[in-house]
């Protein structure tokens, strides 16, 4: 694509469909499938009397018979085996790419053996709809780069409200590089989000607790107050947090972080709150459970010192009681 070339605006769910038609040829059956299987002379024949004599288990119309009757090749067909083996260069073409998502190469190997006769080496003849495709994703990548590499003249605009409903499945979603201004209608079960470079002004609303990595890098967000403590608290499996070149001004807005109980991979660099004198020491103070900020491990040296431990106050000579329980000042002669 063109630098200069505008991209036409589409939202999650549209461009979700577009990548399985257009770019995987992924395409879901509507209505009922017929698969054709050209027969010579005899196995016309043959067909016919396996199902009659209901051997096959299937039904005539899933085929399409050529007549022409051939009695000499009755006896080959009678002791043929058909094996159900596949190579994945026969069906797959080697100039599809699938690499949006982890899952599509093998859904697309499984819908061209649905198109193929089970008598067919390979085929399953089966029909694969709509709901069963959009069931299958756990991973999407609708990044900007992804997107040039594909040649889509899309640009991503909105998480519409169907997109979870969609892929119900999905676990992990690149949407970097976008003109998102917010994150919304995630799917239920997403636990890796990265959303870099957008439009994006404050917290995402996230559908569980149950996120391991958010990544937020280079948007415009200005404030975390859209992660409540009681929420953060929640969020026991989130471990790693990019929140870098975004807007956020003063340490104390990364107070609310310090509720998160399993953070310990933070990018926060590239903010104005970076600029502040000592700024990596202040926010390994602030945040102690932290082993990696901005890229680099966290020193021993940096971690802030324990308090020292108080001591109890020495009691003045001399004051100790007497057995029997009468005191007596230490200056008294005895």
């Amino acid at each position: 694509l063109g630098r200069g070339r505008k991209m036409a605006e589409t939202n999650a769910t549209d461009l979700f469909w577009y990548l399985c038609k257009s770019r995987g040829q992924i395409h879901p059956v509507e209505g009922s499938q017929t698969f054709k299987q050209s027969f010579s002379a005899k196995e016309t024949q043959w067909e016919r009397f396996k199902m009659v004599q209901g051997q096959t288990g299937r039904l005539a119309s899933d085929y399409t018979l050529v007549p022409t009757p051939a009695d000499e090749d009755m006896n080959q067909i009678g002791d043929a085996e058909i094996a159900p083996k596949y190579h994945s260069g026969v069906l797959r073409d080697g100039k599809m790419d699938l690499t949006w998502s982890g899952e599509a190469p093998a859904l697309k190997e499984k819908i061209e053996r649905g198109k193929i006769s089970k008598t067919q080496r390979g085929g399953e003849a089966k029909s694969y709809g709509r709901g069963f495709i959009r069931k299958q994703f756990k991973s999407l990548d609708l990044s900007r780069q992804k997107l040039r590499e594909l040649n889509v003249p899309y640009t991503l605009t909105a998480l519409d409200a169907n997109f979870a409903e969609e892929v119900p499945n999905l676990e992990e979603l690149s949407v970097s590089g976008q003109a998102l201004s917010k994150v919304e209608n995630l799917p239920a079960g997403v636990i890796s989000l990265n959303a870099h470079c957008n439009r994006i002004l404050k917290w995402p609303t996230l559908p569980n607790f149950n996120l391991r990595h958010l990544g937020l890098s280079g948007n415009l967000i200005s404030s975390l107050d859209g992660l409540l403590r009681e929420d953060a608290e929640r969020m026991v499996w989130l471990s790693s947090l990019d929140i870098s070149s975004n807007r956020l001004c003063t340490l104390a807005q990364l107070r609310s972080l310090t509720a998160l109980p399993s953070l310990v991979t933070l990018k926060s660099g590239g903010n104005p709150l970076a600029l502040l004198p000592n700024y990596r020491r202040r926010v390994i103070a602030l945040l102690p459970k932290v082993a990696t900020l901005d890229g680099a491990a966290v020193l021993e040296s940096e971690l802030p010192l324990p308090p020292p431990e108080e001591e109890a106050p020495a009691e003045p000579e001399g004051s100790e009681e007497p057995l029997g329980g009468v005191s007596r000042p230490a200056s008294a002669a005895p």
